[in-house]
């Protein structure tokens, strides 16, 4: 098989196989496959690098083998036409698998294979037909970045499926896929961590970092398991679950540093200093005299901020009258109902007349979440356990545990879907730390607690790293930390 790579005015000519001899009639149509290599909006730009510095690799070996050989030096630059390569047959090997990887630093693409972070790979296992010139497309796509997939797989939207291409015709592409087109390969073939999934499965925009620049210099994330919001200086992204991100400006100039965000709905609440801005279709408004205090939202349509004189509501573009709580130190919110924590464990309860409960658990609350669930339910975290919190119409407070969490005095809680999400320092049973883990467990629980599913094994570090913030998108959770957002597929 003969490689002939155009672009702008290189000429890489290398030579994969032998090339077939031609057909003793002129006539004849030859075999091969005509393939045009292109990236997508964002990848000449992603990582922080500036195109001239990315270099891009092409690597040939046989499906089913993790071998792959180089062929030539890698390509310099990137640009939206990557160039063209022509495909032949020699008529002594089976259907080859060709491999182009794209390293967005500069440095050798080979090492791409275990290092997949600032990487897009992309694979096709290939099959000739007999006098037929065909015509396939790869794209290097943003939405791939940093995401590993198996041998004879490839990442396609984000997510790894069968490299194998088919045909209609004379135009090639990636055979249908069965299954969704989503696969989790977690050997380590791929790249991947023997214990977690692959990064980028499932994820609109996967990577381990995510290194498209919307997710660069992140200064506070929220997700509405709908849609992700990403909050910069001057500018916040939104990424809803096809992968579309869109970015726009923030009010106000000159004003104190990012410190928290949550979102309900299309809206983005955003705390900075004693500033606290509501990002919606309608103009937005400042609430400037909440320094400091907790907030959260409520679905679908409102924003509640714990003050020291009570709750606020806000729904549309102004607050309601506060309700007297006195102090509260964290808030959680779901459809129609808030749970207010106070200092000793107290929890108080607001259904949508108003009213309130009150509730006291077992140990001080040290994180809470709310599920959709009915009656109005909640996830809490306290003193070695995850306990789910419900007002049934007694209005007595319920609780039924969930999982033991080890030392974990302030774990992270997320809901995606009805899985409930959390941190947890995991231990051996006496006490030494093994690890900052990420799980997942279906809700609502058995009577015999849950099972935890490993999501990933966070960085130690993480554990005290003060940027640490959860934000679930579909099927998937990005991990917020110092060194930038993580995308992880969760398993089912």
């Amino acid at each position: 098989m003969r490689v002939t790579l155009r672009r702008a005015l290189v000429l890489l000519t290398v030579p994969l196989l032998a090339l077939a001899p031609l057909g003793s009639t002129a006539c004849r149509t030859a075999t091969q496959i005509h393939v045009r290599i292109v990236t997508s909006d964002g990848v000449c730009t992603a990582g922080g690098t500036a195109p001239g510095d990315k270099r891009t690799g092409l690597f040939v070996g046989a499906a089913g083998s993790s071998a792959r050989t180089a062929q030539s030096g890698a390509l310099e630059g990137c640009a939206k036409e990557m160039g063209s390569v022509t495909l032949v047959p020699s008529g002594r090997e089976g259907d080859p698998l060709v491999e182009v990887a794209m390293l967005l630093t500069k440095g050798d693409p080979a090492t791409c294979r275990d290092k997949p972070a600032a990487c897009i790979t992309a694979r096709r296992r290939l099959g000739f037909q007999e006098n037929r010139e065909l015509s396939l497309s790869i794209v290097l796509d943003s939405s791939c970045i940093g995401v590993p997939c198996g041998i004879d797989q490839t990442c396609d939207n984000g997510a790894c499926r069968d490299a194998t291409v088919s045909c209609v015709g004379d135009d090639c592409s990636l055979s249908p896929a069965t299954d969704g087109g989503a696969t989790v390969d977690a050997g380590t073939d791929g790249g991947g961590d023997a214990d977690a999934p692959d990064a980028g499965g499932r994820c609109p925009i996967g990577g381990q970092p995510v290194t498209q620049p919307e997710f660069a210099g992140v200064d506070a994330l929220a997700g509405t398991g709908t849609r992700l919001f990403l909050v910069h200086a001057d500018t916040f992204a939104t990424v809803d679950e096809s992968g579309a991100v869109t970015v726009k400006k923030l009010p106000g100039t000159g004003l104190p540093a990012v410190t928290g965000a949550a979102a309900f709905g299309t809206t983005l609440a955003i705390r900075r200093g004693p500033r606290l801005d509501l990002v919606t279709a309608a103009p937005p408004f400042d609430v400037p005299s909440l320094a400091a205090e907790p907030f959260a939202v409520q679905a679908p349509a409102s924003l509640v901020i714990g003050a020291a004189s009570g709750l606020l509501h806000f729904q549309g573009v102004g607050p309601a009258a506060p309700t007297p709580m006195g102090t509260v130190t964290s808030i959680a919110s779901g459809p129609g109902f808030v749970f207010a924590v106070q200092p000793g464990g107290k929890l108080h309860v607001a259904d949508g007349g108003g009213s309130y409960v009150s509730g006291i658990t077992s140990a001080t609350v040290s994180a809470i979440v709310t599920w959709k669930g009915s009656p109005p339910t909640a996830v809490v975290a306290v003193d070695g356990a995850l306990k789910l919190v419900a007002l049934p119409p007694s209005g007595n407070l319920t609780e039924t545990p969930i999982a033991a969490i080890q030392g974990a005095k302030l774990p992270l809680l997320a809901i995606a879907g009805d899985d409930l999400l959390w941190t947890d320092n995991v231990s051996d049973g006496v006490g030494a730390p093994q690890g900052f883990k990420l799980f997942a467990a279906r809700l609502p629980p058995p009577a015999k607690g849950v099972t935890p599913r490993l999501v990933k094994a966070l960085p130690p570090a993480a554990a005290l790293d003060p940027a640490l913030t959860l934000g679930a998108l579909g099927r998937c959770v990005y991990v917020r930390t110092s060194s930038g957002v993580f995308a992880y597929p969760i398993p089912d």
